[in-house]
């Protein structure tokens, strides 16, 4: 029903696990949350690792590409 970016320009130069945290946060923030979908090219170092990071930070299940 809803998208939103999570961006901060201090933020550039961040490892995955940088960006996990912060879209972990702003998913908890947000409140009643649950599927999050990933764009095909992220943030991070071009590992999509921080995908797996996130769904961990939050207790979650990942799946990968679908």
């Amino acid at each position: 029903d809803s998208a939103y970016r999570v961006w901060e320009g201090g933020m550039e130069g961040q490892d995955s696990l940088g960006y996990a945290k912060a879209a972990a946060a702003a998913v908890k923030k947000l409140g009643d949350v649950s599927l999050i979908i990933f764009g095909k090219e992220l943030v991070d170092v071009a590992t999509d690792a921080h995908v797996y990071q996130v769904a961990r930070l939050l207790g979650w299940p990942a799946v990968g590409a679908v």
